[in-house]
C-alpha cells in the first residue's frame, strides 16, 4: 500500500469516527444519579435478562448459601 492511500484511509477512519461520536453524543441523554446503587437500579430496570440467564443465576444462588459462622468453628475443631 502506498503512502496517499494510507493517509486517505487515515481520513477516511477519522471522519467515521468523528461522525460516529456526534450521533451518539446528540443522542444520548445525560442521567446524574445519588449513588452507585441508583444508577444499578436504573441500568437493570432497562435492560431485559434473557430467561435462561435468569434461571442459571437463580440455580446458582440457591446452591451456594452460607454456612453460618458458629457451624464453620465448630466444624473445623471437630475434625
Amino acid at each position: 500500500m502506498n503512502e496517499s492511500s494510507h493517509n486517505m484511509n487515515f481520513r477516511q477512519r477519522q471522519d467515521q469516527d468523528t461522525s460516529m461520536g456526534h450521533e451518539s453524543s446528540t443522542s444520548s441523554e445525560v442521567l446524574e444519579f445519588q449513588s452507585a446503587e441508583e444508577m444499578l437500579r436504573h441500568d437493570a430496570a432497562q435492560i431485559e435478562v434473557p430467561e435462561s440467564l435468569s434461571e442459571r443465576i437463580a440455580d446458582s444462588v440457591r446452591d451456594t448459601t452460607p454456612t453460618p459462622w458458629w457451624k464453620r468453628i465448630f466444624r473445623s475443631g471437630s475434625a
